[in-house]
């Protein structure tokens, strides 16, 4: 089991970029570009760094949402409540 399986699998109030955007129903890279250049964007929880990895930033899921809801991404919240 790789370590974002691991988080998903045992905590899923802790979310990677991958699964944010999954969850929300937007691309990784736009995800990105959202921590990017989006100053409120929530800062992440935890850093994990491995050998195969650059690294895995995890943010909390409900910091992602309300920044969703703040910033008016209504589309993305209702694509992330849905998947629960």
């Amino acid at each position: 089991m790789n370590t974002r399986d691991f988080l998903a699998e045992t905590n899923p109030r802790l979310v990677t970029l991958g699964q944010i955007a999954t969850r929300a129903g937007a691309k990784p890279d736009t995800v990105q570009h959202w921590t990017e250049v989006h100053a409120s964007f929530p800062f992440p929880v935890l850093f994990i760094s491995d050998l195969k990895d650059k690294g895995i930033r995890v943010w909390l899921a409900e910091e992602i949402v309300a920044w969703l809801e703040t910033t008016g991404r209504d589309g993305y919240v209702e694509n992330w409540r849905s998947k629960r």
